[in-house]
Order: C-alpha cells, then sequence, then structure tokens
C-alpha cells in the first residue's frame, strides 16, 4: 500500500514539473525549445521508475536556472589576409585591442554589436581598415587586403668634387651602400632620411628626401671639409708646481710643454686642474676661427700664508688645562700651539667652552701679510653657586672673629670650612665665607646677645659652667677665645 502511494506522489512530481517548464517556456527570453529527449517524455507517460523521475527533476532545475540567469552572448570573427607576399611579410589581425592573430584565425569571444578589426603595420605594404558586425553565437568570416603601395626612386650626387675621390656613399632605408649618381630601388613613396659614409677630415651630410609616386627624387648632398686650428698653454716665467695640468672643454688632463691640441673652428674653454697651495690660473674662452696656433700664457701663483698662535690666560691653571682655540671651521689647537698656512684675509679666532668658566670672546683678524702673529684670550672664572646652609647665631669675640652656629651645638669658628665654604667673617648681623676666590655673606637667622671686645666686660658665662674640678677654671688674662670654647652647649667635637 505504502509502495502504491510513493509511486503516485513520483508521478504527480514529474507532471508538475513538466507543466511548469512547458509553460515557462512561452515566456520571453526563455530558451524556446525544451531540453528533454523525446525519450525521456515517453518514460514520464509510461511509468517512471524513481531514478528517472529524479533525473527529470534535476533537468527541470537546470532549465529554470538557465532562464533566470543566463551566460553572456558572445560572437566571433575569423580573418583572412590577402595576398599571400603580405602574409609572409608578417600582416596579422586583431579585434578588440587583443594580441595579434594570424590570416585564418578565429578571435576570441567578443560581445555582439560593431567591432573595429585593426592590421599590423608591414614595410612595403598599405594596411587594410575593416569592421565586423558580431551576432550571437555566431563566427562572422572577413576577408582584407593589403595593397602595394605607389613607389619612386631616389638618385643621389655628391660635392665637392674633391670628395669623390674619397669613396662617398649613401644609402636608404637600410638598403646597400650606393655610389655617387646611382639610382635606388623603387621604395615606398613617403618622407625618409639618407645615410652617408663617414670619411675622414669631412663633416657628413645630412639630407631627407621626400619620394614621390612613380618619379626620380634627385639630391645633391654635400661633404664639408673639416678645418682645423691648435691650442697650445705654455706656462709663465718663475716655479710652477709638477701636478700643473689643462684641459680643453672638460676633456682629459694635459700636462705643460705637450704639443698643441687639433681641434675644430669654434669657441672652446680651457680650465687648469687645482694644486695645492697654488692659485689655478683663470678659465681661457678662446676662438678658433682660422687655421693656426693659438698659444696663451697661464701660470700658477703660490698662495701667501700667514701663521697664527694663540695663548690662553690664566696661565698654568689646571681647572682650564682643557681650554683649546680654533680658526675658523677648523681643528680645535692647544695654547701656543701654530696655525700654519693661513691664507691672507679675514678669519674668526673662537675658544673651547669650559663649564664654569666664561669663556674669551671671538676674535676677528685680518692677515694682511706673510708673518706669524700671536693673540691671546682669558678666560673668567665664573662664581660657583652659594652656600645652601643657614647661620642661625653667631658670637662675635670682635674684629669679624668669633663663632658662626648653623644648628644649636654645631659652630665654626673664623678660618675653618662649613661644607666647601671658608668663613672669613663673623658679625652679629652677618658672616662672610670664601670659595674659590669668590666671597658670599650671609645673614644670620638668630644674633646672639653676648658680644666680646677689648673693651667690653668679661661675660659671666664662664662662671656658669658646670664643673666640679674647681681647678679647670680660667686663669686670669684668658684671652676670649679660650672663655668661649667653654660656653655651655657648645661642642667642638660635635660638627
Amino acid at each position: 500500500m505504502n509502495k502504491r502511494l510513493w509511486y503516485i506522489n513520483a508521478i504527480l512530481a514529474v507532471l508538475f514539473a513538466l507543466i511548469l517548464v512547458s509553460y515557462l517556456a512561452g515566456l520571453p527570453g526563455y530558451p524556446s525549445s525544451a531540453r528533454f529527449s523525446e525519450q525521456g517524455r515517453s518514460q514520464s507517460n509510461s511509468g517512471a521508475t524513481e531514478g528517472d523521475s529524479e533525473s527529470l527533476t534535476i533537468t527541470a532545475s537546470r532549465e529554470f536556472s538557465y532562464w533566470l540567469d543566463p551566460p553572456p552572448a558572445y560572437g566571433k570573427v575569423k580573418v583572412t589576409i590577402e595576398p599571400a607576399e603580405a602574409v609572409e611579410a608578417g600582416a596579422q589581425w586583431r579585434a578588440g585591442g587583443k594580441s595579434w592573430l594570424a590570416s585564418g584565425d578565429e578571435s576570441d569571444n567578443i560581445k555582439p554589436g560593431k567591432a573595429t578589426i585593426s592590421f599590423k603595420s608591414v614595410k612595403g605594404w598599405l594596411s587594410p581598415s575593416a569592421t565586423a558586425e558580431i551576432e550571437k553565437d555566431k563566427v562572422v568570416e572577413i576577408t582584407a587586403v593589403y595593397a602595394v603601395p605607389p613607389k619612386g626612386t631616389v638618385q643621389v650626387s655628391f660635392l665637392p668634387e674633391d670628395v669623390l675621390e674619397h669613396g662617398p656613399g649613401w644609402k636608404l632605408d637600410g638598403s646597400d651602400w650606393l655610389e655617387n649618381g646611382q639610382e635606388s630601388e623603387k621604395t615606398a613613396v613617403g618622407s625618409y632620411k639618407l645615410s652617408f659614409k663617414e670619411i675622414s677630415g669631412w663633416d657628413s651630410p645630412e639630407v631627407s628626401v621626400n619620394i614621390e609616386e612613380d618619379k626620380v627624387s634627385e639630391i645633391s648632398a654635400e661633404y664639408k671639409l673639416i678645418h682645423y686650428g691648435y691650442i697650445d698653454i705654455e706656462a709663465g716665467e718663475g716655479a710652477q708646481p709638477e701636478q700643473g695640468q689643462w684641459r680643453i672643454n672638460g676633456g682629459e688632463w694635459l700636462s705643460y710643454g705637450v704639443e698643441g691640441q687639433k681641434v675644430r673652428l669654434g669657441e672652446y674653454k680651457v680650465s687648469f686642474k687645482p694644486v695645492e697651495d697654488w692659485k689655478e690660473p683663470a678659465e681661457l674662452v678662446l676662438n678658433i676661427s682660422e687655421e693656426k696656433t693659438y698659444s696663451e700664457v697661464a701660470s700658477y701663483e703660490p698662495i701667501p700664508y700667514g701663521q697664527i698662535s694663540v695663548s690662553i690666560l690664566p696661565a698654568d691653571d689646571e681647572r682650564i688645562s682643557s681650554a683649546q682655540w680654533k680658526l675658523d671651521s677648523g681643528e680645535w689647537l692647544n695654547p701656543g700651539e701654530m696655525a700654519e698656512k693661513v691664507t691672507l684675509g679675514s678669519h674668526t679666532i673662537s675658544f673651547k667652552d669650559i663649564a664654569g668658566w666664561q669663556k674669551p670672546s671671538s676674535i676677528e683678524v685680518n692677515l694682511e701679510s706673510q708673518d706669524s702673529f700671536e693673540f691671546s684670550g682669558e678666560y673668567s672664572r665664573l662664581k660657583p653657586p652659594g652656600p645652601k646652609f643657614i647661620i642661625r647665631s653667631v658670637i662675635e669675640t670682635g674684629g669679624g672673629k668669633g663663632v658662626a652656629f648653623t644648628s644649636p651645638k654645631v659652630g665654626y669658628k673664623v678660618g675653618e670650612e662649613i661644607e666647601g665654604y671658608k668663613l672669613i667673617y663673623v658679625g652679629l648681623g652677618k658672616v662672610i665665607l670664601e670659595k674659590e676666590g669668590f666671597e658670599y655673606e650671609l645673614e644670620v637667622v638668630e644674633t646672639s646677645p653676648l658680644k666680646g671686645s677689648q673693651n667690653a666686660k668679661q661675660p659671666p658665662v664662664p662662671n656658669k659652667i658646670p664643673d666640679k674640678n674647681r681647678g679647670n677654671q680660667p686663669k686670669p688674662g684668658a684671652t676670649m677665645p679660650e672663655v668661649i670654647n667653654r660656653v655651655p652647649g657648645f661642642n667642638r667635637h660635635n660638627r
């Protein structure tokens, strides 16, 4: 029962597919002929098997897809070229800008419509022109004929007669060499440039010819005799460098004393090779207008030099042992070192930077003679930064003497150093310190009321010094600093 139902459903599906395809076949753009074979139709009507129904269904689906998205429409073109001589000479064709094809070849697919056929240029032939109306799924055949162009000849006569004995020759468009008065083979009409044999001492002609149909083009070609002059450069009196040389128009370098150089008539520039310590001659411009020797004197001149040395101050100061100087943009030189070969004229002396010092200003000098010149430059010490500590209080003993305290228990006497600064003055309102020859004045944060001087009374401080040993009391006539050293709270070892 189930098997019979399956067959009925398969037959109905095939019939539906056939009806759909038959309906669509009448729509625009769909293939006019069905893609089924008659055998397939008879099988579908006489009881299709399972495999047959599946095949027909797939075929119907493909036909439907073909209708929805048909393949591109193309055509082809085939060109036959005549005559055979043109084909042998290299005649070819192409359509649509593709590669060149030989006579009888078919093009690749070309879209329907008018297509232009182009032809390769062949020497001695006139290329044809053609168009083709391309149709879908068809090969359009065309015959194209290369034509023989009209031709003419050329005849050349040489001038002057003197050149004939040197065997002049000419040729046209790659032909063999022809002699005076000979006529060329027939050549396609058009404009051509003639070629001529080279003859020593003569300038070859430069001639173009226009060949006309069935005519002999008579041409006169004139060789021109080359005229020469000579250039000779001589050195003047006095010593000259062995390396001194000259050349013409940037050519090879030549030494003094060589034989005069043969040149054609015209204008020339003579230049000279640079030589160390010598000033080369100025460039010469010579107009060689006759067949003769043109002699010129051109001498090198020694370059005058002076000498410069520079001393640096303060002398023998180890702190500026790295000080140096230089001339213009030259190398750095040590103090007293000599700069030799200094050209006369203006120069600049400059000095090297040294940390902590102000270098000398640059010196502008003008050398006017070949002598030795001495100059000097002095470095100035830049003041180091001031101390970062503060003075909290002082005890003055008179005359700028006393003790300065940086903390309640740390004090310094005049002459001692505080963090690299030497204490040189102690007053009630200020102290003065010294470092590397520079003085620094600091204000006192808290001024002590204690003050000692020659006329001042002895302060009662010593009487209050706690000490069980009375034998350690100050002796009569003791100086003030000894008393101060025993002020309570002041411990020199705490510094």
